[in-house]
């Protein structure tokens, strides 16, 4: 009787979550729910323990603490959830927020550029979108100036909204991706450095890349926009 008492307790909150996840079911949420479940078994078993012994009246009267419990265990997930139910708008810039220097600079480009995360790579393969990833750092000269000369440019960022998912990426935040694609632009080119562009597949693979030469006139077509005109017709 006391483990019914138990498993009624902890099921209400679980079918709930369960429910409001079903539309939201990406890697984040799914790892998420698996480390609340662990969580919730450990208290339950916890409290099995402590209640060895008790009887049905005491049972039934630890059940309200156990739902607050089993319930509080779960807010890191709500809140997860409940960000993740607000649908994130792809088409503007969402580098305001960013706790990168770097992305903040970029956060007021014309550009929708995104943070890299898992669900904006599920959101490209739901478009069939190829990305286009830019790494950088803040103190990186180069790469003030090709956000002067690219992503400031309202025409390459109106090529850059339609035709892919522009990722943004701090190489001081994310030294894993940093060599990720750098090793693949030096296997490529011979190659590399700063800003590193690169074309890849909505799931991250790499297809092209390389660190652009500035325009030398105002009738040269910027790097990136000669970039993802060759990348967009092949």
């Amino acid at each position: 009787m006391i483990k019914t008492v138990l498993m009624d307790a902890a099921l209400e909150p679980m079918a709930l979550l369960r429910k409001f996840a079903a539309s939201l079911d990406t890697p984040t949420v799914r790892s998420m729910i698996a480390k609340m479940n662990k969580t919730n078994t450990r208290i339950s078993n916890h409290i099995m323990m402590k209640m060895k012994g008790a009887n049905l009246f005491s049972a039934r009267s630890l059940k309200g603490n156990l739902k607050l419990s089993l319930r509080y265990s779960y807010l890191p997930l709500w809140s997860l959830l409940l960000t993740y139910s607000c649908t994130v708008n792809y088409h503007q810039n969402n580098l305001k927020n960013s706790p990168s220097l770097y992305l903040r600079q970029h956060a007021e480009n014309p550009v929708h550029w995104q943070n890299w995360s898992d669900e904006v790579l599920e959101h490209a393969q739901r478009e069939n979108k190829l990305l286009l990833i830019s790494i950088g750092y803040s103190s990186c000269h180069w790469c003030h100036v090709m956000e002067e000369e690219s992503f400031e440019d309202e025409q390459v960022a109106q090529l850059m909204n339609d035709r892919y998912v522009s990722i943004k990426i701090d190489r001081e935040e994310r030294p894993d991706l940093d060599a990720r694609y750098m090793n693949a632009v030096q296997l490529m080119t011979g190659q590399g450095g700063w800003p590193l562009n690169f074309v890849a597949l909505p799931d991250g693979t790499p297809v092209w890349g390389g660190k652009p030469t500035t325009s030398s006139s105002s009738h040269t077509p910027s790097p990136s926009a000669s970039l993802m005109h060759s990348s967009a017709q092949s």
